[in-house]
């Protein structure tokens, strides 16, 4: 891995995986999870489009800059939004590919998306009022230069949010799509059911690395409130079965197959968590009393986000009437 200096964004660090593969690794809430950009030799690959237009517009630049070549496609991992609002940004002739299932539920999600805006604007200006008085009384020079970094940024997903425009993929695939190219095939597959009810992955053998999506969050609490548990451990034994160098997360640094220890363990207390819920041993009125298991003790997140996917896991097996 090597650090890319041909192209500088402010939202996103590039890393150089092999010769003509890069990571694009999140540095901020304007690309909040990770992407791709893979030159198969003759086409051009990218992986996710991240979170805003604006993140979606300097990834689809980065591609362009470091291969020569507009993204031939461009690839949605699954439907939760921090992966797909980028579409927007990308030209209208450059396809987007993902599952059926994917594109499904992008549909199915997105006049909730809409309706969400508003209040999550109000709670991000009120995150922006709390930054800007931190910075008035912050000391340190360079703490006060990482807040200006920060209020910049949290400025500019405030401007953008009212331009959000959700572009919805136009090509779908059941299974496994090969791509061929001069210099390398890539392989897109979905296995089904995990963090979501369709995940898929960019896998290229050839070089040992794969872009597994949110199926791995790394150095942090999975996200699993729309997920399946079980499956989603199968589908670690699957990315195991590759046997990848490399594995890029939807979300942390690069990371080796050793980090699907973490997420293994996170999955299986909480699995255990959520079967004492449907077994009557745990009141869903218990939930915000929950401290962290300490089987993930070391795994850096708390016992509000531990709290929220017990709590999301438990609405979706039991929704409320009329949702």
């Amino acid at each position: 891995m090597a650090k890319e200096d041909r192209f500088t964004s402010k939202y996103f660090a590039l890393d150089r995986l092999a010769e003509g593969v890069w990571a694009t690794l999140s540095t901020g809430r304007m690309a909040f999870s990770n992407a791709g950009i893979i030159d198969i030799g003759g086409r051009t690959l990218v992986f996710d489009a991240l979170n805003t237009p604006s993140g979606g517009a300097d990834l689809c630049a980065a591609a362009e800059a470091l291969t020569g070549r507009r993204p031939a496609v461009l690839i949605n991992s699954h439907w939760h939004d921090d992966h797909y609002l980028g579409n927007q940004a990308f030209p209208a002739e450059t396809p987007i590919l993902c599952t059926t299932r994917t594109r499904e539920l992008i549909i199915e999600s997105i006049d909730e998306l809409l309706e969400e805006i508003p209040a999550y604007v109000e709670i991000t200006e009120k995150e922006l009022a709390d930054l800007r008085a931190k910075r008035e009384s912050e000391q340190d020079a360079a703490a006060r230069a990482a807040l200006d970094t920060e209020i910049w940024l949290t400025e500019k997903f405030l401007a953008e949010a009212p331009n959000i425009a959700p572009r919805i993929p136009d090509q779908t695939f059941e299974k496994q799509v090969t791509f061929y190219g001069e210099q390398r095939r890539a392989e897109l597959i979905t296995f089904g059911r995990g963090h979501t009810d369709s995940d898929a992955i960019l896998w290229l053998p050839d070089d040992g690395i794969v872009f597994a999506g949110d199926l791995l969050f790394c150095g942090r609490y999975p996200w699993a409130g729309h997920s399946d548990p079980g499956a989603w451990l199968e589908r670690f034994d699957d990315l195991d079965r590759l046997a990848p160098a490399v594995v890029v997360p939807g979300h942390g640094p690069l990371a080796t197959p050793a980090a699907f220890d973490d997420s293994r363990t996170f999955l299986k207390v909480l699995q255990g968590a959520f079967d004492d819920l449907i077994a009557g041993r745990l009141s869903v009125d218990d939930i915000d009393k929950i401290t962290v298991p300490p089987e993930i003790a070391h795994i850096p997140g708390d016992a509000t986000r531990y709290q929220n996917n017990l709590r999301e896991l438990y609405e979706q097996a039991n929704p409320a009437p009329g949702s």
